[in-house]
Formats: structure tokens, C-alpha cells, sequence
């Protein structure tokens, strides 16, 4: 009886390791005999003397070495940045001289452009498939943020041509999930905004792939090419230097001098960055500063701010950080304690065929080889995304 019961379970236990067997391949480690080995004890030991990269293997009855099968390559990892295609339609800009607008300050922004003649539509939705890039690069995490992200999303900024000028990944992620997206629109092509929205006082800034100064697209760079001035008519003209001002801040040529105006040195957060103030006359006989062509406006009002005309330098500066123009971390440069106004020489007068002049409006033919270059874009994009 003991016997037939040891039988029994010798059977179930091969039964039960009949489940691991393999089939022999030409890959097979054998004995010195070139068989198999009958017994896993020899077979363990070769198995020490071969090292890692082996293990054993049960072929029928009997036991050999295989090699271990090679692990597969680990995905490559996802980069952190990764740039629009050209296709798209991108100005290729990188994001770090992108202008950032919280939405908190989405009305102060609104009131700011307006004082400078830039008026919005009222929000509304579009197809993103319609709008372009603008800046150089996104982040593939960011959009999965945003893609998540289930509380609201807030309208994207874009300019009169279709081009975003703040929320590209709320975009991307609107053109993966095939969804429209919400818009407050500019009524100004995107490369007269940015040199103006960078102006705003609370405009920030954000890292991207590729830093500021390495910037061969920036149309904040385009936007600072002066226009050709006249010198005025007279018998001893000094020549006119049409030269872009060195400060790496600068955003537009600086305007010539306003009668009556007089310089307030300048404000940013470096001296070579920063930007030139001057303080022109009102009709009123009160003092408004101007950066280039644009008054500096009250951050809750909207309206340029006023300063009496007997001010000091150190008493505008106090204004103009009081009204919220600049933010806190901006600081002045050149300033002098107690500057009088200086009348100063008439202004050149700006070339009037040079200013308006425009660029040619492109062909039909031209529009639809843009658009078709555009959709392949986006649908390298949409491509990459789904990888």
C-alpha cells in the first residue's frame, strides 16, 4: 500500500511539472556528451560555472541551459520640451519672452490695451484647429495638466491674425481632445502685442527650452527696428542716427523728444534692460510719462497717470510706483534729485510714407498653401501627442 501511494504522488508531481516544459533550440546549453543533463544537480553546476545570463530549462524528462532572454529596451522618456513644428504656423519664439498673464490680471490687461488704442472682442469659442502657434516650444506634461484639469478652463489670449499670445497648452490640449476652445481676441496682429503686453505691469515671464538671448525669432527683437526719421530742414541738419537703442529691454525705437518734454531716466531690472521714461506736458499744464510712444497708465484705471509739473524726479518716481505702472521688483536708473524741465528742440517728423507703409496683402494661391501647411502641422502634432 505505502509503495502504490509513493508511485501516485512521483505521478502528480510530474504531472504538475509537466506545465514547465520547453522545447528544445539550437541555442541550448548541453552536457560535455552533448545530451541533456538526467538529473538538475550537474546541471545547476554548470549553470554556477557559466556565470549570469543562463538559466535552466526542463525539456521533457530531462534538463538544459538556456540563455536569458534579453530584456527589452526601456521607452525612451518623454522630453521636457518639445518644439512646435514649423508646419504649425509657429513664430517660433521661445517661451521665455513670452509675456504671462495671470487671469486675475486678465482686466487690468484689457484696460491697458485699450488706453493704448487696442480694443477685444467679447469672449467667445472657436476651433483651435483655426488658431497658430507663437511661441517655439511646449511642454508634453503641461498639456496633460491641462488636458485634466476639470474646474474651468479660462480663455485663451489671441491676436486679430490667429496667433495665441497666452494659454499654448490649454491650445494643445484643446486640438488632442478635439474640443473648441474659449478666446478673448485682440484687435492687433500678434507682432504689434507683444512689445505692448510686455509693457503691462504684470506681465511675467516663464522658462522654456531655449533661454531669452538665444532667441533668432524673437519679433521682440523685429519690433525694436526703428523706422527712418527726417532730420528737420535746416541750413546746419545734424545727422539723424537710425540706429535701435542698445538697452536689451528695449521693446520699440525710442520715440524723438515732445516739446517741453524732459527725461526721467529710466526703469527694468538691470540697467542695460531697462526702459527710457520721459515726462511730456498736458494741455492742463500737468506732466503724464511716456515709455517710446505710449503714456504709462494706472494699474486699477486704465487711465495715464498725472503728475503735477513741478514735481521732482524723486516725487514722479513716487507716482508712477504708486499708480502700479511698474511692478515692485522693477527699480530706476539715471534719475536725478531735483531735474527741472528742460524745453527741448522740435521733434524730427517721422517719414509718413514709411510709417504706413504695409506689406503686400498675400495671394489666394499663397493663403491656401499656408493653410494646407498649417492642418500638416497640426496633425505632426496631434501625431506626436497620441505617441
Amino acid at each position: 500500500m505505502a509503495r502504490m501511494e509513493r508511485q501516485a504522488a512521483q505521478d502528480g508531481q510530474r504531472k504538475a511539472e509537466a506545465v514547465d516544459f520547453e522545447d528544445r533550440e539550437a541555442t541550448d546549453i548541453l552536457s560535455p556528451k552533448g545530451t541533456a543533463w538526467a538529473s538538475k544537480i550537474p546541471a545547476n553546476r554548470r549553470l554556477k560555472e557559466l556565470g549570469g545570463g543562463f538559466r535552466i530549462a526542463r525539456v521533457n524528462t530531462e534538463w538544459v541551459i538556456k540563455p536569458e532572454a534579453a530584456a527589452e529596451p526601456a521607452p525612451a522618456p518623454r522630453p521636457e520640451w518639445q518644439a512646435f513644428p514649423p508646419e504649425s504656423g509657429s513664430r517660433g519664439i521661445p517661451r521665455a519672452d513670452m509675456p504671462q498673464i495671470k487671469a486675475e490680471h486678465r482686466g487690468a490687461m484689457v484696460q491697458f490695451l485699450k488706453g493704448r488704442g487696442i480694443l477685444h472682442e467679447q469672449e467667445h469659442e472657436v476651433d483651435p484647429a483655426t488658431l497658430k502657434a507663437t511661441q517655439a516650444e511646449y511642454s508634453p506634461a503641461k498639456v496633460d495638466r491641462a488636458r485634466a484639469f476639470t474646474e474651468g478652463d479660462r480663455a485663451i489670449l489671441v491676436s486679430s491674425d490667429g496667433h495665441i499670445l497666452d494659454g499654448h497648452h490649454q491650445w494643445v490640449a484643446a486640438l488632442a481632445d478635439k474640443k473648441p476652445i474659449r478666446v478673448i481676441r485682440l484687435d492687433a496682429p500678434v507682432e504689434k502685442l507683444l512689445p505692448v503686453v510686455r509693457e503691462f505691469p504684470s506681465a511675467a515671464s516663464a522658462a522654456g527650452a531655449t533661454p531669452a538671448k538665444e532667441s533668432p525669432a524673437a519679433l521682440s527683437q523685429e519690433a525694436a527696428k526703428p523706422e527712418p526719421v527726417k532730420a528737420p530742414a535746416t541750413d546746419a541738419a545734424a545727422p539723424v542716427s537710425t540706429q535701435a537703442p542698445a538697452q536689451a529691454g528695449a521693446t520699440e525705437a525710442a520715440a524723438p523728444a515732445a516739446p517741453g518734454a524732459r527725461p526721467l531716466g529710466s526703469y527694468g531690472r538691470t540697467p542695460s534692460g531697462a526702459t527710457p521714461i520721459e515726462l511730456r506736458p498736458n494741455a492742463d499744464g500737468t506732466l503724464t510719462p511716456y515709455t517710446g510712444k505710449y503714456p504709462m497708465v494706472d494699474f486699477e484705471s486704465g487711465n495715464p497717470v498725472v503728475i503735477p509739473a513741478e514735481a521732482t524726479d524723486a516725487e514722479a518716481v513716487d507716482a508712477i510706483r504708486a499708480s502700479g505702472a511698474v511692478t515692485k521688483k522693477d527699480k530706476f536708473f539715471g534719475t536725478k534729485a531735483e531735474a527741472k524741465a528742460q524745453p527741448e528742440a522740435a521733434p524730427a517728423e517721422a517719414d509718413p510714407v514709411q510709417a504706413d507703409a504695409e506689406a503686400p496683402a498675400p495671394t489666394p494661391e499663397a493663403q491656401i498653401a499656408d493653410a494646407r501647411r498649417r492642418i500638416d502641422g497640426l496633425k505632426l502634432l496631434l501625431k506626436c501627442l497620441a505617441s
